[in-house]
Order: structure tokens, then C-alpha cells, then sequence
């Protein structure tokens, strides 16, 4: 996203308030139509799409045991359901960031870093990158913890998935720093290093749920600053990684996996997410600070 922006730098300057229009109708445009159909047709075909899933449960009833949040028979398409969705608005309520038994909870989200990665371009330009980076980490961490206590003292509902943008702006603000990091070219490589160090800080405090994959998910980020960032011994070495990666054999394998990776969790929505207790019994992950 930082990159695209900067691109047009000097044709549509983010400075100019009148470019912010261009750009969101670029980002809805990018998510909206292909939504709309899905939600389309799963609405048209409910019957038959939540009855699958209905039958899939009844297949194995154990493993379901004790879970209502992945429950087909709850999901109602209501006109509010719908317009909420529609809007991309779902995401900032927790009883509704899964409520079509679609694998839709993302795109919220990514509309809400649309509508406020403007702010966050202007204030990095601004402030820094860096002390901005500081301040929307720690205000993040800040507003899941408060909303955890929230949740603990029974004044909040918890998300039944992360579609919260607080939930991940670090995530996406690590994104960012390895940009910086890859793209200023006037700067000691102590500079860029001081950008990867925080990118790879803001993979190491996540919600709980996340905790098992701070491992591979700090790796990658650093698999990203070693192949990226300029003044890099070590990416030297990978020329021979990157000609297999850029292969046609490989470039087609991966739109397999991506494709599937975007389809099979709509076989099973949600059961990603699915954690059980001490004593065996499912339940859906709370998204907290911890």
C-alpha cells in the first residue's frame, strides 16, 4: 500500500485531499464487486449452503461439541446483517464480524486500514516513521487490553473473529516499516536496520490466539527485510532462491495455493480459530492483549 502511494507521489500526492477520493474508489472497487457476488449467492442459496455446513457437523458431532459460535443454524440474513456487510461496516461489531458463515471478517478489516492509511501516510511523512510507528503499536496494544478487561468484567461481547483494525494495525504497520526500510536510499544501513528491528517488534506482542504463530509470522517478516532492504550481505546469497521463485512452475504453483488458501476456509469457516478449554470443550477465541 505505502509503495502504490508513493508511486503516485507526484501525480496524485496524498497531501491533496482530493486524491484520497481516487484512491478509496480504487480500494472498494478492489474488494467490493466480488464480494457482492458471494454475499449474493449465499444468501440466495441459504438453504443449501447453511444446510451444508449443518450436515458437516452432524458428521462429527464431537468435534463440535460445546461450540455455538460456528453454529449455521444462529446466521440470519437480515436486512441489518446484510447492510452492515455491504457497507463493510461488520467488522466493528463484535456479533456480527462472523455473520454470514462467510470467510469475510478480512475485508472489513482491510476497508478500515483503507480509510485511515491516508492519516497514517501523512502523519509518518510528518512525524516519522518511526515515532508514528511507535504510537499507533502502542495505542493498539492499549486499546485491546483495555478491551479485554472489558470483556472479562462482562461489559464488552469479545469478536468472534479479528476484524477490529486495532486488532491488527501493527501487523500492517510492519508492513510499512520493511518498505521504508527497502525504499530510502539516503540513509545508514543503521537506519534501515532500526526499521526491520521495530517491523519484527511488532510480530512479537499479538493477541493471545496468535501467540503460536509469533514464530513464523517474525520469520517472514525477516525473510521479507533480508530479501528487500539494500545493504544486505545475506540476500546476496539467495539469487538462486529468488530465479526459482520468479519460475513459471513456481509462480503458477503459488496462485494454486493461494486460490486454495482463499477457498478451503470457506469449508470450514472459522475453525481456525476454534480453541478448547482445560477440560476439553470448544469454545471460540476471545481476542485479547496478553
Amino acid at each position: 500500500m505505502a509503495y502504490t502511494v508513493q508511486a503516485r507521489e507526484t501525480t496524485e500526492p496524498m497531501s491533496n485531499p482530493a486524491n484520497w477520493l481516487r484512491f478509496y474508489v480504487r480500494r472498494y472497487f478492489r474488494l467490493a464487486p466480488a464480494y457482492y457476488l458471494c454475499l449474493f449467492l449465499v444468501v440466495a442459496l441459504a438453504p443449501i449452503y447453511l444446510g451444508g455446513y449443518t450436515h458437516l457437523r452432524e458428521l462429527n458431532p464431537s468435534l463440535w461439541q460445546g461450540d455455538w459460535v460456528y453454529d449455521p443454524a444462529r446466521t440470519n440474513y437480515t436486512i441489518g446483517n446484510l447492510l452492515l456487510h455491504i457497507s463493510f461496516l461488520f467488522g466493528l461489531f463484535p456479533t456480527y464480524s462472523f455473520s454470514t458463515f462467510l470467510p469475510d471478517w478480512s475485508l472489513s478489516l482491510e476497508m478500515q486500514f483503507y480509510v485511515v492509511f491516508p492519516f497514517i501516510y501523512l502523519a509518518m511523512k510528518r512525524f516519522g516513521t518511526g515515532k508514528t510507528a511507535i504510537a499507533l503499536a502502542l495505542f493498539s496494544y492499549a486499546f485491546m487490553w483495555l478491551f479485554d478487561q472489558a470483556v472479562a468484567a462482562g461489559k464488552a461481547n469479545f469478536f468472534f473473529e479479528p476484524s477490529m483494525l486495532f486488532f491488527k494495525l501493527p501487523i500492517f504497520v510492519a508492513g510499512i516499516l520493511i518498505y521504508r526500510a527497502a525504499s530510502i536510499s539516503n540513509s545508514s544501513k543503521w537506519h534501515r536496520a532500526a526499521y526491520v528491528l521495530l517491523a519484527l517488534l511488532m510480530c512479537t506482542k499479538l493477541g493471545d490466539i496468535y501467540r503460536y504463530q509469533v514464530l513464523y509470522l517474525t520469520a517472514l517478516v525477516a525473510l521479507i527485510a533480508i530479501m528487500l532492504v539494500p545493504y544486505r550481505p545475506v540476500a546476496r546469497y539467495l539469487t538462486v532462491l529468488e530465479t526459482v521463485c520468479r519460475s513459471r512452475v513456481v509462480t503458477f504453483m503459488s496462485q494454486c495455493i493461494c486460490s486454495m488458501a482463499y477457498s478451503l476456509p470457506s469449508l470450514a469457516p472459522g475453525s481456525a480459530w476454534r480453541r478448547r478449554d482445560r477440560d476439553g470443550h470448544l469454545y471460540p477465541a476471545r481476542w485479547q492483549f496478553g
